[in-house]
């Protein structure tokens, strides 16, 4: 444990995370992780401190920062999970994982912080995990797309009740002028 008076650094953060990570890598087979790990973020390229990868692929990404020190450290998080589409995020900057702040991505900038065992617990059931998240972003998705279509229809029934309104007035004209031609007609003849 860091002494209260000596905050650790920013590398001494990393390295515990480092080991938090290969603990869970021992716990779950096919797993590595990979240090100052690029991202592209639009034209520039960016480094994680830490990523945990299963097969290549992202699985969670680790921001370190020194005790403390939290200041743009989840914000920066959030925009390398935001420009990966990782799931998972740890934000560390204390030498407990107790202390730390895990993410959870939403997707569309929308974050759920969770716990440590919740956290751990995706881990050891990734393949689950990324089903039931797949599962719910279709999900999201068909929401989404069943509200475009309700807005559509609902649009356009006010179209149609518009072109309704206004046919009826035109038809309403029409009689009227049949109805005056009529009268006229009528006073020339007699």
């Amino acid at each position: 444990m860091a002494n209260c008076f000596e905050p650790l650094t920013e590398k001494k953060v990393k390295e515990i995370a480092a080991d938090y990570f290969k603990a869970l890598r021992i716990a779950t087979p096919g797993y590595s992780i990979k240090r100052e790990y690029i991202i592209q973020m639009g034209s520039d390229e960016r480094r994680a401190d830490i990523v945990f990868l299963r097969n290549g692929k992202l699985v969670a990404i680790a921001e370190c920062k020194e005790t403390g020190r939290v200041k743009n450290g989840n914000k920066q998080l959030h925009s390398y999970l935001c420009a990966t589409d990782t799931y998972l995020g740890i934000f560390a900057n204390d030498d407990s994982p107790n202390k730390w702040t895990f993410w959870e991505n939403h997707r569309h900038n929308n974050f759920v912080k969770i716990s440590r065992k919740t956290f751990e617990n995706y881990v050891y059931n990734h393949d689950k995990a990324i089903k039931d998240r797949e599962k719910k972003i279709k999900a999201e998705i068909q929401r989404e797309i069943d509200a475009e279509i309700r807005e559509r229809v609902r649009k356009n029934t006010d179209i149609d009740a518009i072109r309704q309104d206004e046919t009826d007035r035109i038809k309403r004209k029409i009689i009227e002028n049949i109805d005056k031609t009529a009268i006229v007609n009528s006073v020339r003849s007699q």
